[in-house]
């Protein structure tokens, strides 16, 4: 993971300029990350008979209090060791069919995903300032990236190597996929690993549970879990080299209306004339409409 960054950023499209506004950010579950790998963790012991045993013996149980319930009037009681033995023949034909069946563990997988949904994620950067990243998440440069301080108690660093809820993290790239036995608890660290190909993110994390959010929004039929933001976090906020002069307005009037905002420089991107790479500076960038390319 490295050390913590003095510095961690956040890139966001320009319908997130409420970010600043309202002072409020959103930590997203599992399920509605743009990798489809998220909380999906490979699950092995669903073809090892002593693994799925307790989970046998339970189904056992559930379907007992059915029986006892609904056997018919003046039938004979049987005890639940008596049921199990009924029921063993049923129990090793669906293990055998669960270990041929090879959608049984993407159900699996998928189940353990919809599961840890109860945890939201703050996805940051390390990368200041990444031409992909702009690319992805700030609707092709059109937002902005906010810079945070991890010195603030927002973030509250860990100093050990447990991953604690409210700490930030960092992401560990690996060609392998985390892997767990069913039943056992998931090591808080396989929320931290990703595919290799999103190292370029550099990515850092937040975890909080999202019954402790301070506001609730419905979206498009989700629920949008939103933490409130410290202002003395922010640091930054650079405008994309796309962003509209309206939301470069709202941006700038954000920050000038709220005192606690004082302390937090506005800059503008622009593309480099020699390389690329976008550079950051306190000018508003010049709009490609003013100029005339009949005089270039």
């Amino acid at each position: 993971m490295g050390s913590t960054p003095h510095r961690i950023f956040k890139y966001v499209s320009p319908d997130r300029i409420d970010i600043i506004e309202k002072l409020r950010i959103r930590f997203t579950p599992p399920s509605c990350f743009n990798d489809p790998f998220e909380a999906r963790f490979c699950i092995d012991g669903l073809d090892d008979d002593k693994v799925m045993c307790p989970y046998v013996e339970m189904a056992d149980r559930r379907h007992y209090r059915a029986h006892v319930l609904v056997r018919p009037a003046g039938s004979k009681l049987l005890s639940f060791e008596e049921f199990q033995k009924h029921e063993a023949p049923r129990n090793r034909a669906a293990l055998e069919q669960l270990k041929r069946n090879p959608r049984a563990k993407e159900r699996a997988t998928a189940r353990a995903q919809e599961y840890w949904d109860i945890v939201g994620i703050l996805s940051l950067s390390a990368a200041e300032n990444n031409v992909l990243m702009w690319a992805h998440y700030t609707n092709s440069h059109e937002g902005m990236v906010i810079e945070f301080n991890t010195a603030h108690q927002f973030f509250s660093p860990s100093t050990k190597p447990e991953i604690d809820l409210g700490t930030l993290v960092g992401v560990n790239y690996s060609d392998k996929r985390p892997r767990h036995v069913i039943g056992e608890t998931v090591p808080p660290a396989h929320f931290t690993v990703k595919s290799r190909e999103w190292a370029y993110e550099q990515e850092w994390r937040v975890f909080q549970p999202l019954e402790n959010s301070d506001y609730k929004e419905s979206a498009g039929g989700q629920t949008i879990h939103l933490f409130k933001l410290p202002p003395k976090a922010i640091t930054r906020i650079v405008c994309g080299c796309r962003m509209s002069d309206d939301n470069r307005k709202r941006v700038c009037e954000a920050v000038s209306r709220n005192p606690q905002l004082h302390g937090v420089t506005v800059l503008h991107a622009t593309p480099d004339i020699e390389t690329f790479r976008l550079v950051y500076s306190r000018e508003t960038p010049l709009r490609p409409a003013t100029i005339n390319p009949l005089r270039l």
